[in-house]
């Protein structure tokens, strides 16, 4: 499985990105050029995106349901499963505002622009 975002600034994943999960590379690809113009695309690499502390941040504790999918009221965490995310319970990370911060584990591809 391959995860793509297009919720990017360079190789910045933004917060709270719309994350993708594709099973083949080839879609991933096209998901990434898909919101570049034609002649842009030739100046386009795909690359690990980078988060700066935290995909998504939760003022309540996430739990994971029974088919193994991290939840947090009406939010999941998909496309990832609860295994596939690192969770750092409060106190536990950079603010110390009571939230839990959420990352996924594996690679999240981005495009960056290279022209």
């Amino acid at each position: 499985m391959f995860y793509a975002t297009q919720d990017t600034t360079g190789r910045h994943i933004a917060r709270s990105a719309c994350i993708v999960a594709y099973e083949d590379w080839a879609a991933i690809e096209d998901y990434l050029r898909a919101v570049f113009t034609p002649l842009d695309r030739w100046h386009l690499k795909i690359a690990e995106g980078e988060f700066s502390d935290y995909w998504l941040k939760m003022s309540s504790e996430p739990k994971v349901d029974d088919n193994g999918i991290l939840r947090c009221g009406l939010h999941d965490f998909r496309p990832f499963k609860a295994d596939q995310l690192i969770v750092w319970p409060p106190g536990l990370h950079g603010d110390d505002d009571g939230s839990w911060w959420i990352t996924p584990k594996a690679p999240v591809m981005v495009a960056v622009f290279t022209g």
